[in-house]
């Protein structure tokens, strides 16, 4: 009888010993050529989180009213500022279902759970710091002093744009109910990575 079989299982194991020594070469090989102190779980960090450009959206006075139109100028923010006079705390919910909402308060968010939102928030974005309040004319400290890159509120339903000792001041104006005849906007920030920031209205489409 033949003992081509015998010798048939005999070369197969000894290829599975060789394949497995082999990749387990390969793997330390691979380890040991990442630089000192970088994981894996660092990697996925870095591949997920590296974002040459950070985009915030920027709202306020939503009056109870956070229209249809909003949420399509939202997607794909990084983050979502809310600069008062929310009313319907639900607002935030939806909001939050987009990208991570910091808000504060306005002078009409004097029930419910919107009445615990602070009155002022400073918000850290991309390694620059953002002062929220929701009536500019109650601010009460100098921002360019504060190292503060930017002032962000709303309250006049204005849509603004302006830099004071290199300080962006920026209102998105109002996304609610019309006021007068001002128009329905939000706003947009992005910082490349530089660090530079750019603020844009987003005028809505009703």
């Amino acid at each position: 009888m033949s003992c081509h079989p015998e010798r048939s299982e005999g070369s197969a194991s000894v290829f599975a010993v060789v394949s497995a020594l082999a990749f387990t070469f390969a793997l330390a090989f691979l380890l040991l050529s990442f630089p000192k102190g970088i994981c894996f779980s660092d990697l996925r960090s870095l591949s997920t989180s590296y974002n040459p450009t950070m985009r915030i959206g920027v709202l306020s006075d939503t009056h109870s009213l956070l229209r249809p139109e909003v949420l399509p100028l939202l997607a794909g923010s990084d983050h979502i500022l809310h600069l008062g006079d929310v009313g319907d705390p639900e607002i935030l919910g939806k909001l939050a279902a987009i990208a991570p909402v910091t808000a504060i308060r306005g002078n009409i968010d004097t029930e419910g759970p919107c009445a615990h939102l602070p009155e002022t928030e400073v918000v850290t974005l991309a390694g620059l710091d953002f002062y929220l309040l929701h009536d500019v004319h109650q601010l009460d400290l100098d921002p360019a002093a504060a190292s503060f890159a930017a002032v962000l509120y709303g309250h006049s339903h204005k849509p603004e744009i302006r830099r004071h000792k290199s300080v962006l001041y920026f209102n998105p104006g109002s996304c609610g109910p019309r006021r007068f005849q001002l128009p329905i906007t939000c706003g947009q920030i992005t910082i490349d990575s530089n660090g530079q920031i750019e603020a844009k209205i987003l005028n809505l489409p009703i």
